[in-house]
């Protein structure tokens, strides 16, 4: 799944040549971004059930920190 291949070139290295990647998920971008979605809800809940927190605080803090990070990022923003 060209979705999980993304967030393993991501997780090992940010500034991976990822367009072979990303050019497999421009071919289907509905199931791209349901993929993706997919990926970040699992991650949110395991990350709320280890945190003892609701998914909902699990994702405001993901959308905190990823917000600044892209801030000052070279990838730009949203």
């Amino acid at each position: 799944m060209a979705a999980l291949d993304l967030v393993e070139a991501w997780m090992h290295d940010e500034d991976a040549d990822i367009s072979n990647i990303a050019d497999d998920l421009a071919r289907e971008p509905q199931a791209a971004c349901y993929a993706l979605a997919r990926i970040t809800d699992v991650a949110l809940q395991l990350w709320a059930n280890a945190a003892d927190i609701d998914r909902d605080q699990a994702f405001a803090a993901l959308r905190a920190k990823v917000e600044g990070d892209l801030a000052d990022s070279p990838h730009g923003g949203w």
